[in-house]
């Protein structure tokens, strides 16, 4: 929210007149890369290659559309959808814009930064919108965002009668109806002669290129939102027409009106000539060619697709299994109305594959020639075949439209474009051609039939992702939550298109969403390269991955799809602690700070941390893919967020492929000062003396509200109430203390106190009660905890000695007694033992060694008298947290500063392996030999535990831990144990750890070894 109030939805409210929802700029995606179709494409009005994509400037993107009657010359540039669905999605981007003017204002600036430097107008270009974000990126400079604006509808009524006359502009409504399918144009008098004679943009090309994009990105990031805007422009549209009747009753807004159960329009059978609905192939299907393969010259039409359409693409087949006595690695590689087909030869022997029998019929040496074979039937039913020697001689004549460069490699032209095609290959050796999956010996043996679609780009083949193993691992989990995706380009015939972009998509099913940006089942990217690093994963799941190739026809042929299954048993990090947040770069920024997890033995040191946040105030989710980043250190910083929402922000550590659990979630409204945290309140005799942190805000905080009641509800009207008081205190600096003394009070009553903080943006959240009472004793100082450092028994593992310093004070009664409060560091919930005699006193929780409260300490001076008792019953090696406060007749006083100590360690020492070796004559095993020796007082080990690990071929690390007892050998302090089952000739990695009554020691370094079959 950008205004600190409710979003407004203003999407009813733009009624009226036609003329005012033309004057909405229409949709545009990126400017695609140039067509780079057949030359012979191209004639009459389109010239060129290029011509629709430079006329789509300022516009959403159009195609070369060859209209009705078809003559196989594209003739018009065509919108990938119709104009009322066109107008109705600009109108809810429009509308979103005004919802959101601060994240618009710099998305339009960064697309500034983004856009071609220059589109032809360079004068007025240099103080366009862009201008100033160009210049600040130029300089290393934040992008300045650009001022909210919306293009002015600048109606017709608003120009002079009789101003319109010129030869090409001859109305008031002549350049706004031609606005239709593009943004808002104008009537221009370019030589001032009165007389309008052109239509023109309101800014320059480049601006208005950045605006659409940013527009574009806008709806992606509130796709949510601008769902709904789209459904309520198309429930204000549905019953206008904007003359494509046939290609409305299948637009969005029909689907969207179809869904609500509202009845379609009449389904017209008519074809559009006026080049604004081309809606071109659906890839897997599209063409026109009939059955039989027949060449078709006509060349087909382009392919438009765009921000609106779905396009449901053909998908990889699988090539299934070779037989030895076949061709191999069949590839088809499409291009315009082709394909290339090539393959590898039939395996010759000797080569480790085929048996090695000399008298083996079905060797290579027999095949005299390769019979290719095509059809746009599955069944191969009405085929035509080409027949090739295998020294690259081609049947004469050869069929038209076949040339073939080798014995191995042949071009298939004369194809339709978008249509799907059947193809396979038979080695002949004269002995009779077996069918399909049906080849038996004595037969000539086919490959495996494999489809692809002239005119879309090919399926992308999966590439090595992880290069420090043997054989192809195309998604590789190097990290905790993330997948590797490697690939390689799609084998292209000679005329194919340029390779524009990829998108990748996955999610924990195999069966995929047509446009998983708009489903909840699986996620994508759209990337400029052939890998993608997948974030936000999680573990002991399965995931599966597919890519796509774009070229300027539309998507290609979906890859194969690859799996990946990520799990690991390694102990997790723990848990971050004190998540605080802040404002920055005047609320549009969002700081993070936390604590890292305690490190102990379970509980390893992370090697990075991932930060989520969702804003509250537009009811987004978590999303690891969308909202979620990475951080190496214990603060990150998120830009680009909106001014004045309400975000929740959560962190968790990770260390290699685990991930520990979420810290606690903590919320702040962005750009408001940040709420202070209470350090300390001090009592004294009628007073408290209250201390704060400074609290990080941009704006700065410039004072705090402080309130203090002797309830901890407090009072609606606080300056109302008598029982609660308030007061503002200015901020001071950076280095100043932030404090306030209360005075006036009663002792020996509580009183609570809380804070808020103010900025130019507002107040912020009360921060946590905290109380005090006048007349109790200040908190003890000087608390430590520290192990028993030359342990002499078993117990003394698991003690700490806490040591603290406190004291009288004057004009408040005595010190009573104490309460100690101890908990592993990284937990919560403390526990409490209350110390009331310290003259020799001695039970098995405590024991107290020195100090006494029964009259020999200072009266006068605070924290004179020293204490310290042996806190026990703890676990070995862990890292523990204590505080302790003091007590006299009016109560508890406040609890002291925390003090962290771990006792000695009494685990085991690491094991050392000898040797895992393969046992001989025994297939699948081996035998581990390690040593261990225990040192007094350390507790005897009570058993062993064996981690193993490998990774199968094409998977990832698959490990498993059991215990092995204490099998010892005979030798002194030396153990045995044989892992049986295993996978011969495959290596396996074993660590040991030993377990005595304190715990577990550290695991050992892997040590290898692979087990044969002898």
């Amino acid at each position: 929210m950008s205004n600190g109030t409710s979003k407004p939805r203003r999407a009813l409210q733009l009624g009226g007149a036609l003329i005012a929802v033309v004057a909405l700029l229409v949709s545009i995606t990126a400017i695609a890369s140039a067509q780079t179709a057949q030359s012979r494409y191209y004639s009459g009005v389109i010239t060129g290659p290029d011509f629709c994509i430079e006329n789509s400037l300022g516009g959403p993107r159009t195609y070369p559309f060859d209209s009705p009657p078809r003559d196989g010359i594209a003739d018009i540039c065509s919108l990938p959808t119709t104009r009322r669905a066109t107008v109705a999605r600009q109108n809810a981007m429009e509308l979103l814009a005004l919802d959101f003017v601060p994240r618009f204002g710099q998305l339009y600036a960064y697309e500034c930064t983004d856009v071609a430097e220059s589109y032809g107008e360079t004068e007025k270009e240099a103080a366009d919108e862009c201008a100033a974000p160009r210049a600040a990126d130029a300089a290393g400079l934040p992008a300045p965002p650009v001022p909210a604006s919306r293009v002015s509808p600048a109606l017709a009524a608003t120009w002079p009668s009789g101003f319109f006359s010129g030869p090409v502009v001859t109305s008031a409504t002549f350049c706004l109806n031609r606005s239709l399918g593009g943004p808002v144009t104008y009537p221009l008098d370019t030589d001032g002669d009165g007389v309008a004679n052109i239509c023109s943009l309101p800014t320059t090309r480049r601006a208005t290129v950045a605006r659409q994009n940013a527009l574009e990105q806008l709806a992606r990031e509130r796709d949510i939102l601008f769902d709904a805007l789209m459904a309520s422009e198309c429930a204000r549209l549905i019953d206008t027409s904007f003359g494509e009747t046939a290609k409305e009753a299948r637009d969005e807004c029909a689907i969207i009106e179809s869904d609500t159960g509202r009845p379609l329009p009449g389904d017209e059978d008519e074809e559009d000539d006026t080049g604004t609905g081309g809606s071109g192939g659906t890839g897997g299907t599209g063409g026109t060619g009939g059955d039989d393969g027949a060449d078709d010259t006509s060349g087909g039409s382009q392919r438009p697709t765009g921000p609106t359409q779905s396009v449901s693409s053909p998908v990889a087949t699988n090539p299934g299994t070779y037989s030895n006595r076949a061709a191999r690695n069949l590839v088809l590689a499409p291009g315009i109305g082709q394909i290339t087909v090539s393959w590898e030869a039939v395996l010759v022997e000797g080569d480790g594959l085929t048996p090695e029998v000399d008298s083996d019929i079905y060797d290579s040496g027999l095949v005299f020639e390769y019979i290719v074979e095509y059809s746009t039937s599955s069944s191969m039913s009405n085929s035509r075949q080409l027949t090739v020697q295998t020294d690259g001689t081609v049947d004469t004549p050869a069929p038209p439209g076949w040339s073939c460069t080798s014995g191995t490699s042949c071009t298939i032209t004369r194809l339709t474009d978008f249509t799907t095609y059947y193809v396979r290959v038979l080695a002949n050796r004269g002995l009779g051609r077996s069918t399909g999956s049906g080849n038996s010996p004595g037969r000539d043996y086919w490959t495996p039939t494999l489809s692809i679609t002239p005119g879309l780009a090919g399926p992308p083949t999966w590439g090595d992702a992880d290069t420090t193993t043997d054989g192809d691992q195309p998604l590789y989990n190097d990290v905790f939550g993330e997948i590797l995706a490697v690939w390689a380009a799609p084998a292209a015939s000679s005329n194919a298109q340029t390779i524009s972009n990829y998108r990748i998509q996955w999610g924990t099913s195999r069966s995929f969403a047509n446009n998983c940006n708009t489903s909840s089942s699986c996620e994508e990217e759209t990337v400029g390269t052939t890998q993608y690093r997948i974030m936000g994963l999680t573990n002991n799941r399965t995931y599966y991955v597919r890519v796509q190739a774009a070229t300027s026809n539309g998507p290609g042929t979906w890859s194969l799809t690859e799996t990946l299954r990520l799990a690991n048993t390694d102990p997790d990090p723990g848990k971050p602690t004190n998540v605080t947040l802040s404002s920055a770069d005047s609320g549009t920024s969002l700081m993070v700070n936390w604590v890292a997890p305690a490190t102990t033995s379970n509980d390893p040191a992370p090697d990075g941390y991932r930060v989520q946040w969702r804003n509250v105030s537009d009811n987004e989710n978590w999303s690891a893919a969308t909202r979620q980043a990475s951080a190496s250190g214990t603060t990150h910083t998120q830009r680009g967020l909106d001014a004045l929402d309400r975000y929740q922000v959560r962190v968790r550590a990770v260390t290699g492929k685990v991930a520990g659990p979420w810290s606690d979630t903590e919320e702040i409204i962005l750009g408001v000062a940040g709420a202070p945290s209470i350090t300390t309140i001090a009592p004294g005799t009628r007073d408290l003396t209250v201390t704060w942190t400074r609290p990080a805000s941009n704006p700065e905080v410039n004072s705090i509200i402080i309130q203090w009641d002797t309830s901890s509800g407090f009072a609606t009207n606080c300056v109302a109430d008598t029982s609660c008081n308030q007061d503002t205190v200015p901020i001071g600096s950076a280095n100043t203390p932030q404090t306030k003394q209360i005075t006036g009070l009663n002792s020996n009553t509580v009183y609570y106190v809380r804070l808020r903080g103010i900025n130019n943006n507002g107040t912020s959240a009360w921060s946590q009660v905290q109380s005090g009472e006048p007349g109790t004793l200040v908190w003890p100082t000087g608390v430590s905890a520290s192990p028993i450092s030359s342990p002499a028994t078993n117990d003394d593992f698991r003690k700490l000695t806490v040591a603290w310093t406190s004291g009288n004070e004057t004009g408040k009664p005595p010190l009573a007694s104490f309460t100690l409060q101890y908990r592993r560091t990284g937990t919560t919930s403390w526990t409490s033992r209350g110390l009331t005699d310290f003259t020799d006193r001695t039970d098995t929780i405590y024991n107290c060694t020195s100090g006494d409260i029964d009259g020999d300490l200072p009266t006068a001076t605070p924290g004179s008298g020293s204490y310290s008792c042996t806190l026990t019953g703890l676990q070995s090696d862990e890292s523990y947290d204590v505080r302790i406060r003091a007590r006299n007749s009016y109560g508890d006083g406040q609890w002291s500063e925390t003090a962290t100590g771990t006792p000695t360690s009494g685990k085991p020492d690491t094991p050392s392996i000898s040797s895992v070796a393969d046992v001989t004559g025994q297939s699948g095993r081996l035998t581990v030999t390690w040593t261990h020796t225990v040192t007094d007082p350390t507790p005897a080990v009570s058993s062993f535990q064996m981690r193993r690990c490998h990774t199968p071929t094409g998977g990832s690390e698959t490990c498993s831990i059991f215990g092995v007892g204490r099998p010892a050998t005979g030798n002194a302090d030396e153990y045995q144990y044989t892992i049986t089952g295993l996978t011969n000739d495959t290596e396996y990695r074993v660590s040991l750890r030993a377990q005595n009554t304190h715990g577990y020691s550290d695991w050992t370094s892997p040590t290898a070894g692979t087990p044969t079959s002898n």
